[in-house]
């Protein structure tokens, strides 16, 4: 597997666990937001805040080449 392949993977999982959180999130809101109370209820972001809510975090190219300096000195070794 390539370096490229494997920042493709990575960031797949990620967002597939992202969206799965995301889901959950969804149904403890609906039941939380099903019990009567007397004062107003949440938004969902206050009720559940979750990682991805601020936007995620940017990669920068430093950073980048730091990662595939690491990939590739792993990759060397084996």
């Amino acid at each position: 597997m390539t370096f490229a392949e494997t920042i493709l993977t990575l960031r797949g999982h990620h967002t597939s666990q992202s969206r799965d959180w995301e889901k959950y999130r969804l149904v403890a809101y609906q039941v939380y937001t099903s019990i009567p109370k007397k004062s107003a209820n949440k938004s969902i972001k206050q009720y559940f805040p979750l990682p991805t809510d601020g936007g995620g975090v940017k990669l920068d190219a430093e950073l980048i080449k730091a990662r595939r300096k690491y990939f590739l000195d792993n990759m060397a070794k084996n």
